[in-house]
C-alpha cells in the first residue's frame, strides 16, 4: 500500500500517492483523507473504516477493485474536479453510507455505486455515476437524489434490493441497459428529468409503491411504468408527463391521479392497465383522449378541478363509463355514458347532474346529492338505484324527462325546500316519491314537442290520487 495507519488517522495529498500491489491509501475507522492530487492502487484506490470521510478534488484510482471502499457511516464527497474509478466498482459503502457527487465516478465492470446496505447518494447536476453493471446498486433501502447523470451500462440504472426512495431532478437522466429504475421492496420514485430502460422496464416497483412523474419515462419493453405487488400503488402524473410505453399496475387499490395544471393523456384505456379509481387534484384540469372508457374507475373531482373526456367534461362538468363517480361540493357532472355499479354518483353540495346517458346504483342509490344541487335527466337519460333512484338533501331540484327509479326505496327522495319536476316516468319499490317539508312535486304532461302524461308510482306506498306520493 502507498499509505497504511490505523484508527484516526488524518490524510491531506495534494501530490501523488500509489500503491502498487495492494492499495493506495489502507485506514482504519474515523480517519479523515482530503485528496487534492492522486490517490491509486493496484487494486484498491481506497480502503477505510466506519465513520471515515473522503473529500475528493483530485484523482482516485483503484486498478482491479474498488475506487473507495468504506465502512459503515462513512461519508465521500466527490467534487466538480474528481474522479473515482474502480476497475470492478467505483464506490463501495456499507451501512448508512453518504455520497455526495458533483465530479465523475466509474466503476468499469461492476456498479458506479454499491450502497452494501442503506445509504444515501446525491448526485449533482455536473455529476457522472457510471457503471459496467448498474449505476447504482443497493443491498438494502436507499435514497437517491439525481441531477446529472446515472448510467447501468450493463445493469439497471438504480437497483435497490428493499424500499428506496429516488428522485431524479429537471435535467437529470437514469438509464440503464436493462430498467432505469428497479426498487424490490416498495418504493417511491419522483421524476422530474428522464428515466429509460433500454430493453426492459423504464421504472419497475416490483412490490408496488409510488412513482410521481413530471418528466420522461421511457421502458424499452414497452411499459414505462410496473407496479408489482398486490395493489395499493399510486401513479401521480403531472402535466407535460410523458410516458413512452404502458403503465401497468398489479392487484387493487391502485390510484392514478392527476396534478394541478392543465394536462393530457393519450389513449388512457389501452396505455394506463389496472387502475381502480382517478383522483383530479384542486387546480387540475386534464383530457384524456382518444379513450373509449374509464371502466370500472371511481373518479374523485375536486372542487375547481376538471376532467374532459372523448369531448363531455366532467368535473367543473366528464363523463364515462365508470363504476361511480364522486363529486366535490359545487361540481358537476354532464354523463353521456353509463356510470355505475354498486353506486353511481355521489355529489356534494350545490353540486350539478345533467344525465343523457345511464347512472345506475345496483344496490345503493343511483344518485345521492348534497342540499341545494340540481339533477336534471334528459329524454334519453335513465338513472336507477338499487335503493333509491335519486337522493337529495334540502333545497334540491330535479328535472325528470324520461326514467328514475328506485328498486327498492324511493324513486326521488327529497330533503326540506326540494322541488320535483316530473314529465315522464318516477317509480320507487317503496314511494315514488318521498319528501320533507315544503317540498314542491309537479306532475304534469310533458314539454313540447313531446307530450305524454307524467307518472309516479310506488308499489308499498300509492297515498295520493294514485301517485305513489307519500
Amino acid at each position: 500500500s502507498g499509505v497504511s495507519g490505523g484508527a484516526n488517522v488524518i490524510v491531506n495529498n495534494t501530490g501523488g500517492i500509489t500503491g502498487i500491489l495492494v492499495t493506495g491509501v489502507d485506514l482504519g475507522a474515523t480517519s479523515v483523507v482530503t485528496n487534492d492530487g492522486s490517490i491509486a492502487g493496484g487494486l484498491s484506490g481506497l480502503i477505510a473504516g466506519a465513520t471515515t470521510t473522503v473529500d475528493n478534488t483530485g484523482s482516485i484510482v483503484g486498478t482491479s477493485l474498488n475506487g473507495i471502499s468504506l465502512g459503515a457511516t462513512g461519508t465521500v464527497v466527490n467534487a466538480r474536479s474528481g474522479s473515482i474509478y474502480g476497475g470492478s466498482t467505483g464506490v463501495v459503502e456499507a451501512a448508512t453510507g453518504k455520497l455526495v457527487n458533483a465530479g465523475n465516478i466509474t466503476g468499469a465492470t461492476g456498479d458506479g455505486v454499491d450502497l452494501a446496505a442503506t445509504g444515501t447518494v446525491n448526485n449533482a447536476a455536473s455529476g457522472v455515476i457510471t457503471g459496467g453493471l448498474a449505476g447504482i446498486s443497493g443491498a438494502a433501502s436507499g435514497t437517491i437524489s439525481n441531477a446529472g447523470s446515472i448510467t447501468g451500462l450493463g445493469g439497471d440504472g438504480i437497483d435497490l434490493a428493499a424500499t428506496g426512495i429516488v428522485i431524479n431532478a429537471t435535467g437529470g437522466r437514469i438509464t440503464g441497459a436493462l430498467a432505469g429504475v428497479v426498487e424490490a421492496a416498495t418504493g417511491i420514485v419522483v421524476n422530474a428529468g428522464t428515466i429509460a430502460g433500454a430493453t426492459g422496464y423504464g421504472v419497475d416497483l416490483t412490490a408496488g409503491g409510488i412513482v410521481n412523474n413530471a418528466g420522461t419515462i421511457s421502458g424499452g419493453n414497452g411499459t414505462a411504468v410496473h407496479f408489482g405487488g398486490t395493489g395499493g400503488s399510486l401513479l401521480v402524473v403531472d402535466p407535460g408527463a410523458v410516458f413512452n410505453g404502458n403503465v401497468i399496475a398489479a392487484g387493487t387499490g391502485n390510484t392514478l391521479e392527476l396534478a394541478a395544471g392543465t394536462g393530457s393523456i393519450g389513449k388512457y384505456a389501452a396505455n394506463f392497465i389496472g387502475f381502480q379509481a382517478i383522483v383530479v387534484d384542486a387546480g387540475a384540469h386534464w383530457v384524456l383522449s382518444d379513450a373509449n372508457d374509464i371502466a370500472a374507475a371511481a373518479i374523485t373531482v375536486a372542487p375547481g378541478a376538471s376532467l374532459t373526456y372523448n369531448g363531455i367534461v366532467y368535473g367543473t362538468p366528464l363523463v364515462a363509463t365508470a363504476s361511480s363517480i364522486t363529486l366535490a361540493a359545487g361540481s358537476s357532472l354532464e354523463n353521456a355514458g353509463t356510470v355505475g355499479t354498486l353506486s353511481g354518483v355521489d355529489i356534494g353540495a350545490n353540486g350539478a347532474v345533467l344525465n343523457t346517458g345511464t347512472i345506475v346504483g345496483t344496490t345503493l342509490d343511483g344518485i345521492d346529492a348534497g342540499a341545494g344541487g340540481a339533477v336534471t335527466n334528459t329524454p334519453s337519460g335513465t338513472i336507477s338505484g338499487g335503493g333509491t333512484g335519486v337522493a337529495f338533501g334540502a333545497n334540491g331540484n330535479v328535472y325528470n324527462a324520461s326514467s328514475i327509479t328506485g328498486t327498492a326505496g324511493n324513486g326521488v327522495a327529497l330533503g326540506a325546500g326540494s322541488t320535483l319536476a316530473n314529465f315522464s316516468t318516477v317509480h320507487g319499490g317503496s314511494s315514488g316519491v318521498e319528501g320533507g317539508a315544503n317540498v314542491l312535486v309537479t306532475n304534469i304532461l310533458g314539454a313540447a314537442p313531446v307530450i305524454v302524461p307524467g307518472s309516479i308510482s310506488g308499489t308499498v306506498f300509492n297515498d295520493l290520487n294514485a301517485d305513489g306520493i307519500k
